[in-house]
């Protein structure tokens, strides 16, 4: 054990004086204790950021994923839009039926087709895990 002489003022004589009446231990080995409380706090933290940074790479892959996914799905929405207003202006339509009024056959088959392969691609992924 080595010796050493420490002057302690104002917090840190009041924390110390307060530990060692809940620990009932000498000034030394009161200390002692907070050092490796310390010391397990610190890795605590250390091993806390890793698992933020383990979430955060996996996230940052699967928020990647939807990202492009999504630009793909805007992108075609806005040519799908554009496709069908050039065809309503060819064809000189004015007149506009929503689908709370009339779905189509073919709207319906192509619905159905859809949420078939969404429901495909759902399966896959829960299969992966």
């Amino acid at each position: 054990m080595q010796k050493k002489s420490v002057k302690l003022a104002g917090y840190s004589v009041d924390y110390l004086e307060k530990e060692m009446q809940i620990s009932n231990k000498s000034a030394s080995k009161t200390i002692e204790n907070i050092f490796k409380e310390h010391e397990q706090f610190k890795q605590l933290i250390i091993d806390r950021n890793s698992l933020v940074e383990q979430i955060y790479d996996r996230f940052k892959k699967d928020i990647s994923t939807i990202l492009a996914r999504t630009g793909h799905t805007v992108k075609n929405s806005n040519v799908a839009m554009e496709l069908w207003n050039g065809f309503l202006f060819a064809n000189n339509q004015s007149e506009y039926v929503t689908t709370d009024e009339f779905v189509s056959t073919p709207f319906k088959k192509a619905t159905e087709k859809v949420n078939n392969e969404i429901a495909g691609l759902r399966q896959k992924k829960l299969e992966k895990k």
